[in-house]
């Protein structure tokens, strides 16, 4: 089962939209990073729409997700081909 911070996501994009500085356009990797969600539980990463998967390691997805989970996400990504079976 994969698992995904979806509160941090909300919490983020909530508090962006509340800074008239800040575009409307945002898109979700902005709104997650900017309050500390990147990385194996960012739910933008488990989609498939982060733009830097290449920084987070493998390893530490399988110890996240779960083989399963991980392969899931591997499939998302083309910096993960060798790692996906």
């Amino acid at each position: 089962m994969v698992k995904t911070n979806k509160n941090l996501e909300a919490f983020g994009t909530t508090l962006n939209d509340l800074d008239n500085r800040l575009p409307k356009g945002r898109d979700r990797c902005f709104d997650i990073g900017s309050w500390g969600g990147c990385g194996v539980s960012c739910a933008a990463f488990i989609d498939g729409e982060c733009g830097e998967p290449q920084e987070i390691e493998p390893q530490e997805i399988i110890e996240e997700h779960g083989e399963e989970g991980a392969n899931y996400i591997f499939r998302k990504y083309e910096c993960f081909e060798e790692t996906n079976e």
